[in-house]
């Protein structure tokens, strides 16, 4: 912009302005809404507390009876583990007191079985020296 020295300053001309607010309707709606919000949680936080100091003693009895039953449950299990490991146990030991059996009777079947031949070869060589002819006389010069 360029100075025109004809025109008038700014300090004497005067601007009007005119700001002007509507309202529409009234906040009554939004209030009403966040009565009805408020009063809905408190509802449900009630619902949900009475509900968990509702347990009967009926039903309480019947969950401490469960808990019993479960802990004899798990000592009978716990028995019946022992009593398996226990017999696992000896039938380990007799099947080990059964190979060492076995192995003392083949032990014993193979001795049997040497003290054989040692004596059918004793008798086959007394035989094979009654059967032989007796030596012939040396010749005679």
């Amino acid at each position: 912009m360029t100075y025109d020295p004809n025109l008038e300053p700014a300090a004497d001309r005067t601007v009007e302005r005119t700001t002007t607010i509507e309202r529409r309707g009234s906040s009554a709606g939004w209030f009403a809404a966040a009565v009805v919000a408020i009063v809905a949680i408190v509802a449900g936080g009630f619902l949900v507390i009475s509900q968990n100091n509702s347990t009967t003693a009926a039903q309480q009895a019947a969950a401490n009876q469960q808990t019993v039953d479960t802990a004899a449950q798990s000592a009978a299990a716990a028995q019946s583990a022992q009593t398996s490991a226990q017999s696992a146990e000896q039938s380990a030991a007799a099947q080990q007191q059964a190979a060492a059996a076995q192995q003392a009777a083949t032990q014993q079947q193979q001795t049997d079985a040497a003290r054989e031949r040692a004596a059918s070869a004793d008798q086959a060589g007394r035989d094979a020296s009654a059967t032989a002819p007796e030596p012939s006389p040396p010749p005679q010069q």
